[in-house]
């Protein structure tokens, strides 16, 4: 269970890390750091820095697109070969006669782990996908609430 901001920060990191061994420079890490930390900085009522958080949430939120395409670039680096080989063992193992698609994956990830690893690697990639995407939800909506805040001063 995480408990702060900080610690959201650095589990994502280094997961992402997991997935991307030495693709994660220092500066993409920070731009990581920035884009998770931007909703949980407070402000003040001065349309001055309101609009600098503005232009600091918009940074982020292009920032946070980029970590997102790098990762679905990763992904498919790492799915297309994935199910090429599947759909062949697939079939192979369908006309072998195996009773069922579920005794079917499990022999093809008994036989081949480095299926089950690429499989795997999918799945966290997945997992943090859909976190980031739905972090830059937040952040749209940080952005909003700025502007409207400095639209009522």
């Amino acid at each position: 269970m995480v408990s702060n901001i900080s610690d959201v920060i650095s589990k994502v990191i280094s997961d992402i890390n997991k997935v991307l061994p030495d693709d994660l420079s220092e500066y993409e890490q920070r731009m990581i750091s920035d884009s998770l930390e931007i909703p949980y900085k407070s402000v003040t009522n001065s349309k001055v820095v309101l609009s600098d958080r503005i232009d600091e949430a918009i940074k982020c939120k292009s920032d946070l697109n980029y970590i997102i395409m790098k990762l679905k670039n990763k992904r498919k680096e790492v799915s297309i070969p994935y199910n090429v080989k599947y759909n062949k063992l697939f079939t192979i193992l369908t006309r072998q006669g195996r009773p069922s698609r579920a005794a079917i994956e499990s022999e093809i990830n008994y036989t081949n782990p480095d299926m089950a690893q690429s499989y795997n690697t999918i799945e966290n990639l997945d997992d943090i996908i859909s976190f980031l995407e739905s972090h830059l939800s937040l952040i749209d909506m940080v952005i909003r609430n700025y502007e409207n805040r400095r639209y009522n001063l």
